[in-house]
């Protein structure tokens, strides 16, 4: 699959990422927030990658963000990481990410992926079917620039 589109999507995070991290005037709820957002990220990243390699192994992908949600685990991520460190995770595990993608044949993207979403407190939103190619679409087109458009809402 073409991943253009996508790593354009994940340089403008990093680099918003790196902007916000250059901000000494943060309060420390928008400090945590930022902090939310880049290990949500990089976990999900993770989740999306087992997913793809399950699909290149010829095997059911299931997307379940559950894990990306888990409010100790992030909790526990920031406690233990600086904000260079949570940067790197979500460069690190967006361009495996990216690289999975990359190996999908067109065929391929329009396998089916359970795509299982929960919100912050845990709760399910959404538990449904969806391709590759329209998965991969959702986070350049509203999932990634929303993310990107927060964090330079708050280097501002």
């Amino acid at each position: 699959m073409n991943t253009d589109a996508l790593q354009r999507a994940y340089e403008g995070l990093i680099a918003a990422a790196n902007v916000v991290g250059t901000s000494s005037h943060l309060a420390p709820s928008d400090d945590a927030e930022v902090s939310w957002r880049l290990c949500h990220i990089a976990l999900s990243d993770e989740i999306l990658t087992s997913a793809a390699q399950a699909t290149l192994k010829g095997l059911p992908a299931i997307v379940n963000n559950r894990r990306a949600m888990d409010k100790d685990l992030i909790a526990s991520l920031t406690n233990r990481t600086t904000h260079g460190e949570r940067v790197k995770a979500v460069r690190r595990n967006g361009a495996a990410f990216v690289e999975c993608i990359a190996q999908l044949s067109e065929s391929q993207g329009a396998t089916a992926v359970r795509l299982i979403m929960h919100d912050r407190n845990g709760a399910l939103v959404s538990n449904a079917m969806i391709s590759w190619c329209e998965l991969v679409k959702l986070r350049v087109d509203r999932h990634l620039p929303a993310h990107t458009a927060k964090l330079t809402a708050l280097a501002v």
